[in-house]
């Protein structure tokens, strides 16, 4: 927390990153909330003992929104190594590969997408 100049006991700076908490949004509000005079850590605690029941669904949105993000840039960059004449593609580990092209498969299945 210290790029931000917000100080928290470590008790409570471990429970954030327990409880998947902390990210830039996050800071950014208890940054405000200090800056303000208010205390950033009333609201961790709300946070720490369930009152923060809509950051929950916030949190699951979030997970979308990064999903589609990392997508459009892994399109990017598969595009990129298909397209172009380059060694890169060399370095690329088959496991990994192989792999994500599962994981996409199960998430296809599971989305009810299907090969048309």
């Amino acid at each position: 927390m210290l790029a931000e100049n917000i100080s928290l006991p470590f008790d409570t700076v471990k429970a954030l990153v327990h409880k998947g908490l902390i990210d830039k949004a996050y800071l950014k509000r208890l940054k405000e909330i200090q800056d303000s005079d208010g205390n950033p850590e009333k609201m961790i605690q709300k946070d720490l003992m369930g009152a923060g029941a809509e950051d929950e669904n916030k949190k699951g949105s979030s997970h979308h929104e990064s999903f589609n993000s990392l997508a459009a840039s892994l399109n990017e960059t598969i595009n990129y190594l298909i397209n172009e004449d380059i060694d890169e593609i060399e370095e690329i580990e088959k496991d990994l590969l192989l792999e994500l092209e599962t994981m996409i498969q199960q998430l296809k299945a599971k989305a009810n997408m299907t090969d048309e």
